[in-house]
């Protein structure tokens, strides 16, 4: 199991994550199938997040840093797990489902949240549109009660629905490995 928290600097370039950047033709989604953790439906929070980036030329992979919000009972991610974030939009009353993202970096945990840096990759979009997320009002009815039902008790994924959930992406042969 990965450490659940990461000591230093956060990640700047592929050189610093724990894996190695997936080749140019690679499927979407490669970053996940090499993650060898769990796949958990967490609180978004836009308004604090950040888009870092990652190398010089990034147009394929979208590293950001935002607080991920944890109740003191819920099982804690941890570096190495998958984060799909379920959040609102600047001006925008929707709540919608963002790309999953890997978590490649956790700083220390305080009493509500963490601060942590995920890595998505872009060619993983919904189905219905080319965009980061999807208005929760467009998932099927079984989408949606997965991603309900994961939120609302904040526990990882079994992999019926991480298979749902990687499908609402256009990626669900990109599970990570420890669903294989």
């Amino acid at each position: 199991m990965p450490a659940t928290t990461s000591s230093g600097e956060p990640p700047k370039t592929w050189r610093e994550l724990p894996f190695r950047r997936p080749a140019e033709n690679a499927k979407p989604g490669a970053i996940y199938r090499t993650a060898p953790g769990r796949v958990f439906v967490r609180s978004y929070d836009t308004y604090n997040a950040t888009n870092v980036l990652l190398g010089d030329d990034e147009d394929r992979y979208d590293m950001w840093s935002y607080p991920l919000w944890e109740n003191t009972d819920d099982p804690h991610v941890v570096v190495g797990d998958v984060v799909v974030g379920l959040g609102t939009v600047q001006g925008d009353d929707a709540v919608n489902l963002w790309t999953p993202e890997r978590l490649v970096w956790m700083g220390d945990r305080g009493p509500k949240a963490v601060r942590v840096r995920t890595l998505a990759d872009v060619d993983c979009s919904p189905r219905t549109m080319d965009e980061a997320c999807i208005p929760r009002h467009l998932l099927t009815e079984e989408e949606d009660a997965a991603v309900k039902e994961l939120a609302l008790t904040a526990e990882a994924a079994d992999r019926a629905k991480a298979e749902i959930v990687f499908a609402i992406f256009d990626c669900a042969d990109a599970l990570p490995k420890s669903y294989r």
